[in-house]
């Protein structure tokens, strides 16, 4: 008899195991903007996009794309200057980035990134992680 009972417990482990794996973190599109490489700065607008969150990701597409800084300013007023300093290949995304000082709703991301010489174009989609 225990032994079936260590069957049906294993049994319901695995059968809910799918389950947790699908309710993971919560990733939502911010804003988007197409970015032109012969400029060094562009906002993305985040107003509408609920909120709070917690850590921010940039992900890029058409080309890629040297990140230095964002100024990300809160419905709030408040701002957080971040240092990110990463290339980011096309296709390709940041590292999860922690917002300090908690969850905090998002109004606008400003991004100051380097030019490109003969310059090209391309979209930086804005994600933040739901607290």
């Amino acid at each position: 008899m225990t032994t079936r009972r260590g069957f049906l417990a294993a049994f319901a482990a695995i059968a809910v195991l799918p389950v947790a794996a699908v309710a993971g973190p919560k990733w939502v599109v911010l804003g988007r903007r197409q970015v032109h490489l012969v400029a060094d700065h562009d906002r993305i607008a985040v107003n509408g996009r609920g909120g709070p969150y917690r850590r921010l990701r940039l992900e890029v597409r058409r080309n890629g794309i040297m990140v230095e800084t964002l100024r990300v300013t809160f419905s709030n007023g408040e701002h957080e200057t971040l240092e990110v300093r990463a290339f980011i290949e096309q296709g390709g995304h940041t590292r999860d980035i922690d917002l300090p000082g908690g969850p905090r709703e998002i109004s606008h991301i400003d991004m100051t990134y380097a030019r490109r010489p003969g310059g090209g174009v391309a979209v930086v989609t804005a994600l933040g992680l739901a607290a």
